[in-house]
């Protein structure tokens, strides 16, 4: 077997694909929010450009859509799920206290060191924090 074979295998069965589709929605859905809150407060300057650059192409991703390839076992490594739930945590404003729960409980029983989580949590604790004093005039 050769190096390319090897490694479209481990992507294959570790649904990086799939975790990857995920992760770059979650991505483009902040980049859409950011840009719609600088439209909405004259930041950008021309409509049309703004209409262009907001459309989020794909499913939005809510909650549900992560918790079910965090609780799947088929799908990935503990690695790759506790990756996933980081970058939804860091890029979503809130997530509702049940669902982070649920989260949480999903990674464990995946096998994740959940201490990246802790400090995660507090750093998008501040960060809120932070935003809600910053005020555009």
């Amino acid at each position: 077997m050769n190096l390319a074979t090897a490694l479209l295998r481990a992507i294959k069965e570790r649904n990086l694909d799939e975790f990857h589709g995920v992760e770059d929605a979650i991505a483009r859905q902040v980049r859409a929010h950011t840009l719609s809150l600088a439209c909405m407060c004259g930041v950008v300057l021309s409509a049309d450009w703004c209409r262009a650059s907001i459309h989020v192409r794909g499913p939005l991703q809510t909650p549900a859509t992560v918790l079910a390839i965090l609780n799947d076992p088929s799908k990935g490594t503990p690695d790759d799920k506790l990756r996933l739930f980081l970058v939804y945590l860091l890029s979503t404003q809130e997530i509702p206290a049940t669902d982070l729960a649920a989260m949480e409980t999903a990674l464990q029983t995946a096998g994740c060191n959940l201490a990246a989580i802790d400090f995660a949590k507090r750093h998008a604790d501040v960060r809120g924090r932070v935003a809600c004093t910053v005020t555009i005039d």
